[in-house]
């Protein structure tokens, strides 16, 4: 096995990421399990009683009493998809798993979330089944609640893509292939196409194959198509014929550099495709050729810019038949030669279809998935029901070898890669070139906390709990950095109506016990409708040294915000701001000036401006997490702030105000200390002050528009003439303050209270004002705890949401890193959807959910 030499000259915007996938097959439920069956080698093939009831057609041959069978194929999350249980049974079950593996891999690529995604298109391909005109359209009940032109749209193949595209919300193109054992790795030719022409910025590509689904057997006339022994063995001297079977396989694919821009996983890179078709040189319809394959074999080759000689495995349709197998290799040995490989075993191949046997139309894209897997997990799995290769192959003087065991594959001089092939019985063929992708980045330590929020949502509370156990057992295992988790789960899925969320702390088996730990309500909240939000900002007496320092580390909203209110301040404070806001013990802001003391009192000269600077930029981050208030309420000073963040007042003058306030209570000798109740500074100590602040002030900011706030010296809303009054600003020093009054007003306008400053003083009061007053108490959300700010402002942006406030995740990453990682998938609530035919209808019953191949009809050697 070489797997290196000619780098591919393709530019990284002309490669093709796979940056999800999700599959459903006899044996495997999900991707894990399907890689843990092809790792271990297993066969998924199962036992049936043997039938002796004779063949409808004699040629048809003997029963097998032996397939390979999907599980719960009736088994369908009908309201999650937007179904009633009516509209569920009427449609195809092909259509229903088909849909639960297109959004699984939307899942597995963090793109579930419509926003940010670009346009989206889905490339699919599915067998024809009998169900909608044997059982649908044989039930009384549900032929007369739809018509037959329903009926088709539900279960007719060409409806496939629409239907994905309607159910998913894509908005691409929507394509269905149709191309027999090839449609699903065709549709991956297609979807690269549609990326690179920008006809999309995603692709969905694969199938869905429901041809055998009853565990019943099958015939065979041991021509040399069906397997008469009922194992497919590729490559093998013994193979006899190949097993049908059934199943579905998604990859969700994206432009390389899009992907590697945005942080997505990258399964493989795609490198070339190509489709040809055997044309005349046929000897029939059903036969394959090699010059066709070769040729679609080199032109994918070319096109991906590599050599055979690169190549370090190849994933074969092989499916088991004398014809089909050794057109394959001859092809491949065609190709090799040609371009000087020809030491005996110098690249492995290996077949799928022995682990889950023939998927029809959905038989590529599992060999898509498995050699993407392959380069990933850097393992080549073992060639199930291989003993002794065909003798007819040239197997032992050529140069493949069959991969047999689970053996290490190294990326030597360059990236592991691999061809796929898959064959059409009309003639078409498709391959394609995958490699390991680019490595990533190394892991760059982001500013400040570590602790991190961590949404889950479903449609149901049986979804959620579901989750949540999913969660603790995915970060217990410890596989992937607790901060790509939270970005996957905030930026890259869609947020259901059922919420719970946990702010985890610390890394590894910390974020699980963060999970398994969470005591709140299971679900956390049923979101209606989205509140309204007023923002509280406290006055005097919540500050303390080092207030917001975390927040300054960690966001660089906030810390832009920040410096420009500090920069807008120092012309006027005497004292050590910087100093201040760095913190009893730990390093001064930037600004600090040298012989900066720290001091933890000193005075509302310093810590008035700094408690309003800290309030400005924390609600300019809230804001800019798409938090936007409908109303804002300041208590005392606060009022400052408010107004600002509000569009009432100008920075540079509210700032200048601010610091002649302070000055003149410390002037006047006032202390304040943290209360319940009004403030000391607004006491008719400060009268003498008045004269002073006047020559200060400013009026509101001439612009547009502006939040309305509730003003605490009217106990109403503020008005234009109130804010254009000078002295109404004088007076918010001296009056006194009406907080309940005011509260009372912002109660009557909205649901959730945000205090955008440290504690939680005003929060408190508007929970007792609206139990004093017998209403409906509000949420009230703390923002920032001077033991733990980063984790005390993510647990309200956890709480907001759990309640129904949307934030704009972007926001939440500014200046942040984050990168979409494989997590759990959702835990569909299935219920059983199958159409039964009325007894009289002369239908088959419901459990014969079965396509028979006729064998007297021609050959069937792909």
């Amino acid at each position: 096995m070489t797997g290196v030499g000619v780098a591919a000259e393709l530019e990284p915007d002309a490669r093709t990421a796979i940056v999800g996938m999700a599959c459903r097959y006899p044996g495997a439920a999900d991707l894990d399990g399907f890689w843990r069956l092809l790792v271990r080698g297993a066969v998924a093939a199962t036992e049936v009683e043997p039938d002796d009831t004779p063949a409808r057609q004699p040629a048809a041959g003997r029963h097998v009493p032996r397939g390979y069978f999907l599980d719960d194929i009736a088994g369908f999350d009908a309201e999650y998809f937007g179904l009633t249980d009516l509209e569920a049974e009427a449609t195809d079950p092909g259509f229903r798993i088909f849909l639960e593996c297109a959004h699984t891999a939307l899942l597995d690529a963090g793109h579930e979330h419509r926003t940010g995604r670009g346009s989206v298109g889905v490339f699919a391909g599915a067998s024809r089944s009998p169900y909608g005109t044997q059982h649908v359209a044989r039930n009384r009940r549900l032929a007369e609640l739809f018509s037959e032109t329903e009926i088709q749209n539900r279960n007719e193949p060409d409806f496939l893509a629409g239907t994905a595209a309607h159910r998913l919300g894509l908005d691409g193109p929507g394509v269905v292939v149709a191309s027999l054992c090839s449609t699903s790795l065709v549709a991956v030719h297609l979807a690269c196409q549609a990326i690179r022409s920008g006809d999309c910025d995603l692709a969905l590509a694969g199938a869905v194959d429901l041809t055998r689904v009853r565990p019943g057997g099958y015939r065979s006339a041991g021509d040399g198509m069906l397997s008469v022994t009922g194992h497919c063995r590729s490559f093998d001297a013994s193979a006899d014929g190949t097993v049908l079977s059934s199943g579905t396989g998604v990859v969700v694919l994206r432009g390389l550099a899009d992907a590697l821009a945005d942080g997505d996983h990258i399964y493989a890179v795609i490198h070339g495709s190509a489709v040809t078709n055997d044309g005349a040189a046929r000897p029939n319809f059903t036969t394959p050729t090699w010059d066709g394959q070769a040729a679609s074999m080199r032109r994918a080759l070319t096109r991906a810019g590599v050599t055979a000689a690169s190549l370090g495995y190849v994933e074969c349709h092989a499916p088991g038949t004398p014809v089909g197998d050794l057109v394959e290799v001859t092809a491949l040995e065609m190709v090799f030669r040609e371009q000087g490989v020809t030491t005996p075993g110098a690249c492995l191949i290996g077949s799928v279809k022995p682990n889950i046997g023939h998927a029809g139309v959905a038989a590529g894209v599992a060999g898509l998935i498995k050699a993407a897997l392959m380069v990933h997990h850097g393992v080549v799995p073992p060639t199930a029901n291989f003993t002794k290769p065909n003798p007819d192959l040239g197997l032992v003087s050529g140069p493949f070898t069959v991969a047999t065991g689970c053996t290490a594959w190294p990326a030597g001089d360059g990236p592991r890669r691999a061809l796929v092939g898959s064959v059409g019985a009309g003639g078409t063929n498709a391959h394609v070139v995958i490699e390991q992708p680019p490595p990533r980045p190394a892991d760059q330590p982001g500013p400040g906390s570590a602790a991190q929020l961590l949404p889950l949502s479903g449609r149901t509370p049986a979804a959620v709990a579901a989750l949540r156990s999913g969660l603790e057992e995915h970060l217990g295992a410890g596989s992937a950095p607790l901060g790509d988790v939270a970005f996957t789960l905030q930026r890259g899925r869609h947020h259901d109506t059922y919420r719970v969320a946990v702010v985890a702390a610390t890394a590894g088996t910390g974020g699980a016990r963060a999970v398994a730990s969470f005591t709140g309500p299971l679900p956390a909240a049923r979101v209606v409708r989205r509140p309204r939000v007023v923002f509280l900002f406290p006055g005097l007496g919540v500050e303390y040294a080092g207030m917001g320092r975390e927040l300054y580390d960690t966001y660089p909203v906030y810390r832009r915000h920040l410096d420009e209110c500090l920069a807008a301040l120092r012309p006027h404070v005497a004292g050590d701001l910087d100093g201040y806001l760095g913190g009893a013990s730990g390093p001064a802001l930037p600004g600090a000036g040298p012989g900066s003391t720290r001091a933890e009192s000193p005075g509302a000269a310093v810590t008035l401006p700094a408690l309003f600077a800290v309030e400005v930029a924390t609600a300019r981050l809230w804001t800019s997490w798409g938090i936007r208030p409908s109303a804002m309420l300041g208590h005392s000073a606060g009022e400052y702030a408010a107004a600002v963040v509000a569009g009432w007042l100008e920075l540079p003058a509210a700032a200048r105000t601010v610091a002649a306030r302070s000055a003149l209570l410390d002037r006047a000798g006032v202390t304040v200390q943290a209360s319940r109740v009004t403030d000391a500074g607004h006491s008719p100590l400060l009268e003498p002050t008045v004269p002073h602040l006047a020559e200060v002030t400013d009026g509101p900011a001439p612009r547009l528009p502006r939040v309305p706030v509730v003003s605490t010296v009217t106990g109403d809303w503020l008005t234009d003439d109130d804010a254009l009054d000078t002295g109404y600003w004088v007076r918010q020093l001296r009056a006194p303050v009406r907080f309940h009054a005011a509260a009372r007003r912002a109660l009557a306008t909205a649901e959730v209270f945000v205090e955008v400053g440290p504690g939680q003083t005003l929060t408190g009061l508007v929970e007792t004002v609206a139990e004093d007053d017998g209403g409906r108490v509000p949420l009230a959300v703390p923002t920032i705890h001077r033991r733990g700010e980063s984790v005390a402002t993510l647990s309200a942006l956890a709480r907001l949401w759990c309640h129904g406030v949307e934030p704009d995740w972007r926001g939440v990453w500014t200046g942040r890193q984050g990168r979409r990682v494989p997590l759990l998938g959702y835990p569909y609530q299935r219920r059983q959807y199958l159409a039964v035919a009325d007894d009289d209808a002369g239908c088959p019953a419901p459990a014969a959910l079965l396509t028979e191949v006729d064998t007297s009809k021609g050959r069937f050697d792909d």
